[in-house]
């Protein structure tokens, strides 16, 4: 899991319209895609890195990603963060495709006329 309220999300609107807007755009289902949870005010207020800025009297929501719909949303985005994303994925698509290859070929080398041993064979 991820939670989206720690990320650095480089977005025009705040973090709340803009996950929301996602969640509905994209259909994600909340219980499986992310979880939400509420944040009291005065957990706030008294957060354990020692940091005691008083922050009015709002409840947070935080939203708790589960790590592909970080991913989809990570790509889905037209911003240049979006597009390293994206661009990095299909960099680890080739390698994986590249090391794929790399093992059919071997396996076809090793065993020239194509077939498998058995186990069962005596």
């Amino acid at each position: 899991m991820v939670c989206c309220n720690t990320c650095d999300y480089t977005v025009v609107r705040d973090l709340s319209n803009w996950i929301n807007g996602r969640i509905v755009e994209y259909g994600f289902v909340d219980g499986v895609d992310f979880i939400r949870s509420l944040k009291l005010a005065s957990d706030l207020n008294n957060s354990s890195n020692g940091n005691n800025s008083k922050r009015g009297g709002q409840n947070k929501i935080e939203y708790h990603l589960i790590l592909d719909m970080a991913k989809e949303l990570a790509m889905v985005e037209k911003t240049e963060i979006g597009r390293q994303v994206r661009k990095y994925f299909i960099q680890c698509e080739r390698e994986r495709f590249a090391g794929t290859q790399n093992i059919a070929t071997s396996s076809q080398n090793s065993n020239p006329d194509g077939r498998y041993p058995t186990l069962n064979k005596r």
